[in-house]
């Protein structure tokens, strides 16, 4: 959650909870006991990890849950250095920052960064979709440039898309009036200028264009854009004057004006692309000047808390190079870190103390040692932070620890009680009917009540359900995964038949959702941060990595019953959803692709799935079977997709420049190496036989190999590039090609379904799938939410749109990925 305001000089705000790609917990080897059929009476207080049950009423009848009181301790995930504990290491403790960073980083090194640093590239989230409008500070000047062409000089700049293309509007100022100066394919850069220019004056329109040049034209904005535009239709013009040199990433600075109102000043240029995308591109040092008060309140600095700022400036800038490392990017929110351009940099009070952190630390990050959790020896640590751990940390990457800094008497959440209405449960499992009790079955043994919880089980009057502790945080809105349910009240009695279950037994898995929520999906904190990690072999390849070996849930009988549907959602950072019918059989915490997740497909049997890394790495869970990787290639170009046989006993991968890698059963057909010329794959779906395979580019360019056959293009017809996804009909007669606007366009035996574009639903989409009933598809938004079109046993009938989403869950990093559930056919 974010800070509201500015943190006050005397009485500091809590820090904002980290919610940054996340890693696993370290789970203790301690037994927890299992208890059995506990039973709380009203207001009476229930020991951690015990059944926490409605009271009885008549006969034949089951109470609901009306509230729980839940109390717990600390805020986040609590994975790495908690905020507040550093906060009170410093303050009460005296210690340094290096002791700070030490402790709560173990198997790491404090090291110097080579020179030149890495500039680091933000993706602006308030900005995707959207056209970015953005002028100079102080009546300054802009200059905007694009791959061969000139640059232009004005006081600002409006950057819209249509078509693909990028249509470039100069002005005085974000207000307008806009004049059309350039259309590129971009992308498009805008810095300030170091040399003042001027706009010429518009061509004089001829008599007979007179009426339509005067006449003001509005330009529909780019998918999510909720307003429009006016711009002049005069004739593009060229600047006069000196021509416009763009000032370097360290002395630029670039206000935008932002779609709600207001503006933001942000260090270095923006790079706006055809896509959707704006980014900030920023000196390292300027980025972490920024997140430091974004992060920590710089009045910590005033409270005897100078170490604390310092440890979050390496944190920090450590967590930015590691991301930059992997991804090439990093976003401006608590998904990876709050990033608030120059304003909250330049506030009032922050500028000695943040300054004097981030100057006494420049250039200062933390080392993987050999032989640690945290990754390849000499590489930058994806220093994970959050707010307040408790008294404990969770583990994973880093080694647990006590964190006695984080009683600190400041700290509003080491410890916590909320009333929880029952109802926020009950619309997160509706099959579950009237809630009846819930249940902590795990708990990873670390600090009071016996640590963090890592499993609890939901039941209802129709059924049951067994999810994550940090799941059943994050559905109740509570702080972190570390808490115990201590009374509960209920309303009146309704007509039940009488149930009973208890905590030492297995639960059936809850029945699929309307709301597509997730049954045994996998262990995250609030903040979206899984638990419960893939393991590897000695040999370093990972195989059956699941730490899940339960079954696919048993489809519903009788003739008319309709067959099973769900899905996953994998993020970048490895961790996994599961929905409806889908189970939960592992994440890519811990292994070698954590952070670099780039696809995901279900094992044919529904049992199982794989997960991909970018560096051609396969992890296998539940039933999928592992028959090699490309991690050990040289791989000109990162893996964005895999495609399993029709028996599951291999895979082909794609790689972004058109590669093909075969394993298992898998035949190799061809690649796009040489066909392609240099457009970027995106996707890779194989024929119902598994003797051949698509390959699909972004241009929506389809290369068909083996027995596919090529059924047409999106680059003649359907969805506008640039497409993101690919998804075969069941029975190999069709595909769907599916555009980043969410547009879908079926090819063959692939029907169309619907679309986000003709549901009036702006969303950028990054993945799809299909199930194997036959018909429809699932679309996974960047935001998290999943669409399903035309696809039975969803909400809404065939003609479905949002049916689940990841909520707060998708903090735990980007999603990427979608693989809809199979049921054995």
């Amino acid at each position: 959650m974010v800070r509201r305001g500015q943190p006050k000089l005397v009485r500091p705000q809590p820090p904002v909870r980290r919610g940054a790609l996340g890693v696993s917990a370290f789970l203790s080897r301690a037994s927890v006991p299992t208890l059995l059929g506990v039973m709380a009476v009203v207001g009476g207080l229930v020991p951690a990890g015990e059944l926490v049950m409605a009271p009885p009423a008549q006969a034949e009848t089951r109470a609901a849950l009306a509230s729980v009181a839940i109390s717990g301790f600390g805020d986040g995930h609590g994975v790495g250095m908690g905020q507040w504990g550093a906060f009170g290491y410093a303050s009460r403790y005296g210690w340094t920052y290096k002791r700070i960073l030490a402790h709560y980083y173990g198997g790491t090194s404090l090291g110097k960064l080579p020179s030149p640093e890495p500039d680091v590239k933000v993706h602006l989230l308030e900005l995707e979709g959207r056209s970015t409008v953005a002028q100079g500070i102080e009546g300054g000047q802009l200059v905007a440039s694009w791959p061969a062409g000139a640059p232009v000089g004005a006081g600002a700049f409006q950057v819209a898309r249509r078509d693909g293309s990028e249509l470039v509007y100069a002005s005085s100022g974000c207000a307008g009036p806009w004049r059309e100066v350039a259309s590129t394919a971009g992308p498009v850069t805008l810095a300030s200028t170091t040399a003042r220019v001027t706009l010429a004056s518009a061509t004089p329109a001829t008599s007979a264009s007179a009426a339509t040049t005067s006449a003001s034209a509005t330009t529909t904005q780019h998918a999510s854009a909720t307003t429009t535009q006016h711009v002049s239709a005069t004739t593009p013009s060229r600047p006069v004057g000196t021509v416009p040199v763009p000032a370097d990433i360290a002395g630029s600075r670039v206000q935008v004006c932002r779609p709600g109102g207001g503006t933001r000043t942000y260090s270095g240029h923006l790079v706006v692309y055809a896509d959707g995308d704006t980014d900030n591109l920023v000196s390292l040092e300027a980025y972490v000047e920024a997140v430091v008060p974004a992060e920590s309140p710089p009045s910590w600095a005033y409270q005897g808390g100078e170490a604390a700022l310092q440890a979050q400036a390496v944190a920090a800038r450590s967590y930015a190079v590691a991301m930059m490392a992997s991804w090439g990017q990093i976003c401006d929110t608590i998904a990876c870190q709050v990033y608030d351009g120059v304003a909250s940099r330049d506030a009032v009070g922050v500028d000695g103390a943040v300054y004097g952190a981030v100057a006494s630390t420049a250039g200062e990050v933390l080392y993987c040692d050999v032989g640690s959790k945290c990754g390849r020896a000499g590489t930058v640590a994806l220093a994970e932070y959050s707010a307040s751990t408790g008294g404990y940390s969770a583990g994973g990457l880093f080694p647990a620890v006590a964190d006695l800094g984080d009683s600190v008497e400041a700290n509003p959440v080491h410890s916590w009680s909320r009333e929880v209405p029952l109802r926020q449960l009950a619309r997160r499992f509706p099959s579950l009917g009237v809630v009846t009790s819930v249940a902590v079955d795990r708990r990873n043994g670390l600090g009071q009540l016996g640590g963090r919880v890592l499993e609890v089980t939901v039941t209802g009057a129709d059924g049951s359900a067994r999810l994550s502790g940090a799941q059943f945080a994050a559905d109740l809105s509570l702080p972190s995964d570390w808490f115990r349910l201590e009374k509960v009240s209920s309303p009146s009695s309704q007509p039940r038949a009488a149930t009973t279950t208890t905590s030492g037994q297995p639960h059936a898995a809850a029945t699929t959702t309307t709301s597509g929520q997730p049954h045994a999906a996998a262990t995250t904190t609030t903040s979206g941060q899984p638990h419960a990690a893939a393991t590897t072999t000695t040999s370093g390849q990972p195989h059956a990595a699941a730490t899940t070996t339960a079954p696919a849930p048993a489809t519903a009988s009788g003739p008319s019953a309709p067959a099973p549907s769900g899905y996953w959602v994998a993020t970048s950072s490895g961790v996994v959803h599961a929905f409806g019918a889908a189970r939960f059989y592992g994440n890519a915490l811990r292994t070698t692709i954590s952070g670099h997740v780039s696809a995901m497909a279900a094992a044919p049997d529904g049992r199982g799935y794989w997960l991909i890394g970018a560096n051609g790495t396969v992890l296998s869970f539940g039933s999928a079977g592992w028959y090699g990787s490309a991690s050990n290639l040289h791989l000109a170009a990162s893996v964005v997709g895999i495609a399993p046989t029709p028996d599951g006993h291999g895979y082909w991968l794609a790689a972004r420049d058109g590669g093909v890698f075969a394993y298992g059963d898998a035949r190799y057909y061809g690649s796009g190496l040489h066909q392609l010329h240099g457009q970027r794959v995106v996707s890779i779906a194989a024929t119902s036989d598994g003797r051949g395979y698509w390959l699909v580019a972004a241009s929506g360019a389809v290369l068909a190999f083996g027995d596919a056959h090529d059924y047409g293009s999106a680059a003649v017809s359907g969805p506008a590039p640039p497409v993101v996804a690919m998804a075969a009909a069941p029975g190999g007669r069709g595909y769907w090609l599916v555009s980043a606007a969410g547009g879908a366009h079926g090819f063959g035996a692939a029907a169309f379904a619907g679309s986000l574009p003709t549901r009036r639903i702006v969303a950028r989409v990054v993945a799809a799938a299909a199930p194997s009933s036959g018909e429809g598809y699932y679309l996974l938004a960047s935001s998290g939410e999943v669409y399903g079109f035309g696809v039975d046993g969803s909400p809404g009938g065939r003609d479905t749109v949002l049916i689940g989403s990841l909520g707060r869950l998708s903090r735990a990093g980007r999603p990427v990925a979608v693989a809809a559930y199979r049921s054995g056919n």
